[in-house]
């Protein structure tokens, strides 16, 4: 059977880029925290190691009134509940994929650091604090008739999924800038990798088709496809296998 397309290209990017090269520990002055503390609930949150990488990923679901740019701050544990420190500080920036969340909208997140920059060995995190700037009103995007089925060879070896679905640009803004982001949960229903996937992007022609190009006129919807499959994933979902897959949207501004 012809090989399938390389389409978690995009995913294999990501996971590289959140896999830096092992630096030595440095002791970094804390960056300066912009913004008020906001009310975040955080769900499907799950950290781990791998290939000399701590990764964190999860969902930020904001509980303000208010359209917010939220930028959460982690502390990482050792096995035992101690505290550590991570680049001379207590605690890790990290940022969610959308720029503007809407009031009580959502937005994941995926992180990685490498082993070096913390003073100990990190089994959890904890995200100890949100701090939010108010953003002017926008685009809301959603993603509708998801769809999820999986690939497998005429022998029966699961290859990887094919996701599908619907985004649509429902109230009365221009989207200029939409972006997908997919989830990924393993058969154990723990989320290991959420990517944020710009679908003007030529690099993903490939492996992710959109109908139409451009800006999202209010109103207009648009029908999308792609395949996921197994190899350049975290080795829980190439071990595990995917379970579900989730899609969220934004308009990147």
């Amino acid at each position: 059977m012809k090989k399938l397309l390389p389409a978690l290209l995009f995913c294999a990017f990501l996971f590289s880029f959140c896999n830096p090269p092992a630096d030595k520990k440095t002791d970094q002055p804390q960056p300066v925290v912009e913004g008020v503390p906001v009310p975040v609930q955080i769900t499907d949150l799950n950290c781990w190691t791998e290939r000399g990488t701590f990764y964190v990923t999860g969902i930020c679901n904001s509980q303000s009134d208010q359209w917010q740019k939220i930028r959460l701050r982690m502390t990482p544990f050792d096995s035992t509940g101690q505290a550590l420190k991570i680049n001379g500080g207590t605690e890790a920036e990290i940022p969610v994929f959308s720029a503007a969340i809407p009031p009580r909208g959502r937005s994941a997140f995926f992180q990685g650091w490498p082993m070096p920059v913390f003073s100990g060995k990190p089994d959890t995190c904890r995200i100890v604090e949100a701090r939010g700037m108010v953003r002017d009103a926008g685009p809301v995007l959603l993603v509708q008739e998801q769809s999820g089925v999986k690939m497998a060879l005429p022998g029966g070896a699961e290859q990887g999924w094919q996701v599908g679905g619907v985004l649509s640009n429902p109230l009365t803004f221009e989207a200029a800038h939409p972006h997908l982001e997919m989830l990924l949960y393993g058969t154990d229903r723990r989320l290991w990798l959420a990517v944020a996937l710009n679908i003007q992007d030529p690099g993903l022609k490939n492996s992710l088709h959109v109908e139409g190009t451009g800006p999202m006129a209010p109103g207009s919807k648009r029908p999308f496809g792609m395949q996921v499959t197994y190899g350049n994933l975290p080795e829980q979902l190439n071990n595990l296998k995917i379970g579900r897959v989730d899609m969220l949207a934004f308009d990147n501004r």
